[in-house]
């Protein structure tokens, strides 16, 4: 009888799932067979998977297969992996996942594909195929096997193993996610703490001044000091706000209380209130919802209104923030298809595709500074972004450099109703 698996390693790829590599390695990391390779990488048996990385990104590739050995699982490491032998600098950034396969003697499992979630799904999948291979196998002993006592201890051992290999994926898994916590809390930390040095040493200063006595200063000075002294205080207190906000959506703790919302009257609201806060700068705010009248209104949307308006909030103040005095800040609200399509446009002084990629980062300011003195914490588009895309819509934007930005918020029409 042959007991070997029923199916080669080389088919337990999954051909739903997207681009992906999918090694078998042994434990020193040496290649053993390519499951899957979707994005050509000079990937081949006898190779060490350590080879297949770009310089930068060799001790992580080694750290990733200690863990491995050491762990039985690893989870969302990011490697740069060379993508053709003859032509170093053509790098591809993948993230991946990987676990213990046991046939004869250990095996390493390395996923490789453009998102955690992507390779955390296909490990899953392969590891899965891969049990049912093992346990189908197991049945075929059993049947070529004499009953006895002996069969009952060997369903017990059978039992208990694969219970002890998913506890070690699901631990390594937990682990791999604290770290990751762990981290994001660090930088975190240091960037507010950067943040808020500089606020409070002005207040500082500002203080011992308006005690000095000696110094004369005139009702008007005072006042101009009072007046730095709020607004530095003010953007403090946005800071820590916004630092909560984005430590709890990137610990996963977003929760959206999803009501039917009429977009059209929660955005005219906003936008009045962003005219009073406007005129200062003398800066006139445009809105124009569906056509050109303004008269055409959206249907209600499942949202969660003071979320979107946290959003908007963040848009239109960047708008104003960046625009020069006397200039205008156009609002768009449309349908587009199955999507409300909301464009705020400034006319400040552009963004370089450089720093496109960088403002939806925790931090992540442009080199463009507020007209009027404004100062940013850095943190506003990520929580917008994170907003957004929990009620499945997409945010982005355009620009050039001097001729201001349009960022875009796609929402769809048919939300899900919020469960009771």
């Amino acid at each position: 009888m042959n007991l070997s698996p029923s199916a080669p390693a080389a088919r337990l790829s999954s051909p739903k799932s997207p681009p992906s590599l999918a090694l078998l390695c042994d434990p020193q990391g040496m290649i053993v067979e390519v499951l899957r390779n979707d994005l050509d990488l000079p990937a081949a048996p006898g190779r060490l998977f350590s080879r297949l990385v770009d310089v930068a990104s060799q001790f992580k590739a080694l750290a990733f297969l200690e863990e491995l050995r050491s762990q039985a699982a690893a989870f969302d490491w990011e490697l740069n992996l060379v993508a053709a032998p003859e032509n170093a600098e053509r790098v591809l950034t993948l993230h991946f996942s990987g676990g213990r396969w046991q046939e004869e003697g250990t095996r390493l499992l390395l996923v490789g594909a453009v998102s955690n979630d992507a390779a955390r799904d296909l490990l899953a999948d392969l590891l899965r195929i891969h049990n049912e291979q093992t346990n189908q196998l197991r049945d075929l002993r059993k049947t070529a096997a004499q009953t006895g006592p002996q069969m009952a201890l060997y369903d017990e051992i059978s039992r208990l193993n694969n219970e002890l290999i998913a506890a070690q994926r699901q631990l390594a898994r937990k682990n791999a996610e604290l770290e990751r916590l762990n981290q994001l809390k660090n930088q975190f930390l240091g960037m507010a703490a950067h943040d808020l040095r500089n606020p409070l040493a002005a207040i500082g200063a500002y203080s011992e001044l308006l005690q000095d006595e000696d110094l004369g200063l005139s009702p008007a000075e005072r006042s101009e000091f009072l007046r730095d002294i709020f607004r530095l205080s003010r953007f403090m207190n946005n800071l820590v706000d916004d630092l909560l906000s984005v430590t709890a959506i990137e610990a996963g703790q977003l929760q959206l209380q999803l009501a039917e919302v009429d977009l059209t009257h929660l955005v005219q609201r906003n936008i009045a209130r962003h005219r009073l806060l406007a005129a200062h700068k003398e800066i006139d705010i445009l809105l124009q919802v569906g056509a050109e009248d303004g008269v055409s209104r959206l249907p209600p949307l499942w949202l969660d209104a003071a979320k979107i308006e946290q959003v908007l909030d963040n848009l239109v103040s960047n708008a104003v923030k960046f625009s020069p005095p006397r200039a205008q800040v156009q609002v768009r609200l449309s349908a587009e298809r199955d999507a409300a399509l909301l464009a705020v446009q400034d006319q400040g002084p552009g963004i370089s595709p450089a720093e496109i990629e960088r403002l939806f980062q925790p931090f992540g300011r442009g080199s463009a500074r507020g007209t009027g003195g404004e100062r940013s914490t850095g943190l506003g588009l990520v929580i917008a972004k994170r907003i957004v895309e929990g009620h499945q819509g997409r945010i982005w934007l355009t620009s050039e450099a001097g001729a201001g930005a349009i960022f875009f918020v796609s929402l769809p029409l048919t939300g899900t109703k919020a469960s009771p």
